[in-house]
């Protein structure tokens, strides 16, 4: 089993803002574009760069900039002679890439102007890069996964729940989204990851379940943005308490990868959540204006399951 995981941080880079540097325009008050499945469960846009395209790209919530593959770095006549060189963060590790500058990136009718792309060597699965939603500041994200489209749209007011579930969210690590859960009883930090299509826990969180799981597990491979690959073992994971929801039915790889010491969650049970979670749901809405988050579950539950004994 390959776990797929990609993040990219704007302090990766050495001057700390570069990644952050996108601005989004559009002539109407929303756009949505339709996406499509890839192997993992993850979706992907198209996505025009310096207006050519489209290139598909992984809508992925937990990244805060976009990256393109070599192969679309070429396409679009983009040479390494005279780039900048960015220190990428990814889930497995961190390494020194190439990065070009795009002058435009425009998802639908939004464009992102002056939007730096650091230039990774494998896009995973055959996609040409990762789209990094944290970069609509100001913006709402309405990702549907059942009906395979995202909308971006100016912030506003909560007015009609139409069946989401408001969870409290903390946007405050690099514009990624994090999440109290609750596991067995137990508070976890969790980050929600479209980018990721499996689910990946800390030893913290292998150590809360060590009386819940099989007594031996399946050995995966967790593949980030960058070269490092890790290695984890898969097992059952018991039902996830996240808000007024559960989910259930997942597993969850247990490594203790770079972007748990990198957000200082190491000592603490930890997740990080991927589309195995997240594709059960209806849908979901970032507003990162608002700063909040809105989980539609495809159907309400009368009751929560049964904790599994600790």
């Amino acid at each position: 089993m390959k776990s797929a995981c990609a993040i990219v941080f704007s302090m990766g880079l050495a001057a700390s803002s570069a990644l952050c540097g996108e601005t989004v325009t559009g002539d109407r008050a929303e756009t949505s574009v339709a996406t499509q499945r890839d192997g993992h469960g993850r979706l992907r846009a198209p996505v025009f760069i310096n207006g050519r395209g489209p290139f598909s790209l992984i809508v992925d919530t937990g990244a805060n900039g976009s990256a393109i593959s070599a192969k679309v770095a070429e396409a679009l006549g983009f040479t390494h002679e005279g780039s900048a060189e960015v220190l990428l963060r990814g889930v497995t590790g961190s390494s020194r890439v190439p990065a070009v500058t795009a002058d435009s990136m425009a998802l639908g009718e939004f464009n992102m102007t002056g939007a730096p792309l650091p230039i990774i060597a494998d896009a995973l699965d055959g996609a040409d890069g990762f789209l990094g939603t944290g970069v609509f500041v100001g913006k709402r994200v309405l990702i549907d996964f059942q009906r395979g489209r995202i909308a971006i749209s100016a912030s506003r007011p909560w007015s009609d729940g139409k069946g989401f579930v408001q969870v409290p969210a903390d946007l405050s690590r690099a514009r990624l989204v994090a999440v109290d859960t609750r596991v067995n009883g137990v508070a976890v930090k969790a980050i929600i990851d479209t980018g990721a299509g499996g689910t990946v826990g800390n030893s913290a969180m292998r150590d809360l379940l060590a009386g819940t799981r099989a007594a031996t597990g399946s050995v995966d491979q967790i593949v980030g943005a960058t070269a490092a690959i890790a290695v984890g073992r898969t097992y059952p994971l018991p039902p996830i308490e996240l808000g007024a929801l559960w989910f259930a039915g997942a597993r969850v790889s247990f490594a203790d990868v770079a972007i748990f010491s990198y957000f200082h969650l190491s000592e603490k049970p930890a997740l990080l959540i991927g589309m195995d979670v997240l594709g059960q749901l209806d849908s979901m809405i970032i507003d990162y204006g608002a700063g909040t988050l809105r989980l539609r579950p495809p159907e309400r539950r009368a009751a929560p399951p049964p904790r599994s004994d600790s």
